[in-house]
């Protein structure tokens, strides 16, 4: 990737997994940004105040002091996911995510006037979309 990135006037290289569950994106050099640090910039955007992630992921999501609440849990996305809906029973915007980059969005995001319903599923799709976008601002 850092061939392609030197060979080309990239802005970044994208990709996902077969199932494009886990995103895969890289800087203008090549250089790959960690799935965990591409989703603590996703919860950001999306104005999250709650992280659920596993022990596995980086420290980066407590060192932004963007959120009210960051919960730890056990590697698997259904740790994950049990965790955001017990979250769920106070109001709260959770999403979560593990290491890997797979993310889950546990609320109704709106931006612009545009909706995107939460989906507790891992997506790839949406942290290289919402990086990009920032990036692009």
């Amino acid at each position: 990737m850092r061939a392609w990135a030197a060979a080309h006037p990239l802005d970044a290289i994208i990709s996902a997994d077969g199932d494009a569950d886990r995103p895969l994106v890289t800087d203008a050099t090549g250089e790959v940004i960690a799935g965990d640090i591409l989703d603590t910039l996703t919860a950001i955007a999306l104005e999250a105040d709650t992280v659920v992630t596993p022990v596995s992921s980086n420290t980066m999501v407590e060192a932004t002091g963007a959120f009210t609440r960051i919960i730890r849990t056990r590697i698997g996305s259904p740790y994950a996911i049990a965790a955001m809906e017990q979250a769920l029973t106070a109001p709260c915007k959770p999403v979560g995510f593990e290491a890997n980059g797979g993310f889950l969005l546990g609320f109704d995001a709106t931006r612009n006037g545009q909706t995107l319903s939460r989906l507790m599923t891992r997506d790839a799709v949406l942290p290289i979309v919402s990086v990009l976008t920032t990036a692009a601002r």
